[in-house]
C-alpha cells in the first residue's frame, strides 16, 4: 500500500502486539497511551466510533445512532 501512496488506518480491539504494522494511524482503545474510557468494546464499535468522528469532523449531519443497533 505504501508503494501505491495509500494510507492505511487500522481499527482494532485486541490487545496490542509488540510488532505493530506500519500505518498512518491505529485506532485501538487498548493502546497503552489511549485515554478512551471503554477499553473492552468490540471491533465493530471501534469502527463505529471512527466513522462517527469522521461524520462530526465533516459536519455531514448523519445520525450515527441509526447504526448503533448493528454494533450491539
Amino acid at each position: 500500500l505504501k508503494k501505491k501512496n495509500i494510507d492505511l488506518i487500522i481499527t482494532d480491539h485486541h490487545t496490542v502486539p509488540k510488532n505493530i504494522p506500519q500505518s498512518f494511524a491505529i485506532i485501538n482503545p487498548k493502546q497503552p497511551d489511549c485515554s478512551f474510557a471503554y477499553k473492552n468494546i468490540c471491533g465493530a464499535f471501534v469502527a463505529w466510533y471512527f466513522c462517527a468522528n469522521i461524520n462530526k469532523s465533516l459536519d455531514t449531519n448523519i445520525d450515527m445512532s441509526n447504526f448503533l443497533d448493528q454494533q450491539m
